[in-house]
């Protein structure tokens, strides 16, 4: 195991918040959600780097139960129940699915590595389901101590806040990225791209179809993408139904800028077909909304970006349609699309539980459950979805919250259906906390309203 240089910095400090200033591990733990790329311990014999995020989390969910032990109570609210009961039924059933790699080993083949290293080998129980299993587990829990801890409007202000201050910095360190890109200076990826895992891009910057492409702290250019579009469709809603979330109202536009600009250089194609999706979806959310001023600042953050862009890469329009219209033609678009044939074929071999979590390795939601859970890993997931939904409707129907709230709601909402088309096109974010942690946030949101009023009483001591 190795400390690396990071660690040497937020190891003692996160100590010494959980000894003095526990209420910041949480806050800790939202801001350094997108560094997924980074590691405070790096452990050589798994190849397996401790991130920020995991660090401060279990510092934070440590000090918590001990909080509780001493008689600070947990509350949740029943309609919050019911999806996080579906959620763990899932993880449950996927648990079920380990077995069958040991039931089935030597049987069959399967696939690993990602689109540009995919590889046939044997079919064994090994390591990395056991891995997989637990980051999704770990996920899971963090959706359920999020939704535990937030329980006023006041933490869940201060949440969203820091969130969005995160996904900034983060651009930021992506513009920083290409700058010393383009200076041939030494990009310093020594600092918060130092994890060993397999699936982190090595060099300064990504290359593809001639396009310098930016991924920031995360593992390579359409994570970061799938990271920025879970904020970008909460600040935008944020910002367009002018909602005081900073001091200045100059703060979040120039956030919303800095996360499309972002969006543009990671010349991914989750990026694009992401930005696509969310304007549309976007309409429906606020069709009803007559004021257009809005609008017509978003589309001029648009055109001044992908100025901005088009200045400095005239080939930018090129490199987009190689990595759009013509992605099916790459070499990446082929192999998922092999990878989704390969996929079905296994779910058809093996329809019950698959052949085991974190087995088979497919790029789109739906191939991927059904190729490692089976038929009740993919119906146990679309039910946990359908509850979600569910929550989320209720939400925006409830007479008890004013304007502000609805417009959290639908904030979040947009995010996470972005998150969820973004899942079924082509990248898996299950692994990954932000999608998990707004999920945590919007059923906060349901505790804070029965809190608040006095004629709802709905809510669970656990």
């Amino acid at each position: 195991m190795e400390i690396t240089l990071i660690g040497f910095i937020l190891m003692p400090f996160g100590v010494l918040l959980f000894l003095f200033k526990p209420g910041w591990l949480f806050y800790s733990f939202i801001f350094f959600i997108p560094f997924f790329a980074t590691a405070v311990l790096n452990v050589q014999s798994i190849s397996f780097g401790v991130t920020p995020a995991h660090f401060f989390a279990l510092l934070w969910v440590t000090r918590r139960i001990i909080d509780n032990l001493t008689g600070k109570a947990f509350y949740l609210h029943k309609k919050s129940n019911v999806v996080l009961g579906s959620l763990l039924l899932f993880l449950f059933v996927i648990s079920l699915s380990l077995i069958m790699p040991v039931v089935i080993a030597g049987e069959t083949e399967v696939y690993k590595g990602n689109p540009l290293m995919l590889a046939p080998v044997a079919h064994e129980f090994t390591f990395s389901n056991v891995s997989v299993f637990l980051f999704l587990a770990f996920a899971v829990l963090m959706t359920i101590f999020v939704s535990l801890e937030i329980n006023s409007p006041e933490k869940f202000k201060r949440s969203i806040k820091v969130f969005l201050i995160s996904a900034f910095t983060v651009s930021i360190w992506g513009f920083l990225q290409l700058l010393t890109h383009y200076a041939g200076l030494p990009y310093p990826a020594f600092l918060f791209n130092n994890s060993i895992s397999d699936a982190i891009v090595s060099g300064p910057i990504a290359e593809a179809e001639g396009a310098s492409r930016i991924f920031s702290v995360t593992p390579e250019p359409s994570v970061f993408a799938r990271y920025l579009l879970a904020g970008l469709p909460l600040a935008l809603i944020l910002m367009i139904k002018k909602i005081k979330v900073f001091s200045s109202a100059f703060i979040l536009p120039c956030f919303v800028f800095a996360y499309i600009l972002a969006l543009i250089l990671t010349v991914s194609t989750s990026a694009y077909f992401g930005l696509g999706f969310m304007a549309i979806a976007a309409f429906f959310f606020l069709r009803r909304y007559k004021d257009l001023s809005p609008f017509l600042r978003i589309a001029a953050m648009f055109l001044l970006a992908l100025g901005a862009v088009v200045s400095v890469n005239p080939e930018m329009f090129d490199n987009t349609l190689q990595m759009t219209v013509f992605k099916a033609l790459t070499f990446s678009g082929m192999e998922r699309i092999f990878a989704f044939q390969e996929a079905l074929g296994l779910f058809s071999a093996y329809p019950l539980l698959g052949v085991g979590w974190g087995s088979n390795a497919s790029f789109d939601l739906i191939s991927y459950l059904l190729a490692n859970s089976g038929l009740f890993g993919a119906l146990c997931f679309a039910l946990f979805v359908l509850s979600a939904y569910k929550h989320f409707r209720w939400l925006q129907k409830n007479n008890n919250i004013g304007f502000e709230t609805k417009a959290y709601t639908d904030g979040i909402g947009l995010s996470l259906l972005t998150g969820i088309f973004l899942n079924l096109t082509g990248g898996l974010d299950l692994v990954f906390l932000h999608l998990w942690f707004l999920l945590g946030l919007m059923l906060s949101l349901s505790k804070i309203i029965s809190l608040q009023t006095t004629k709802d009483r709905g809510y669970n001591e656990i």
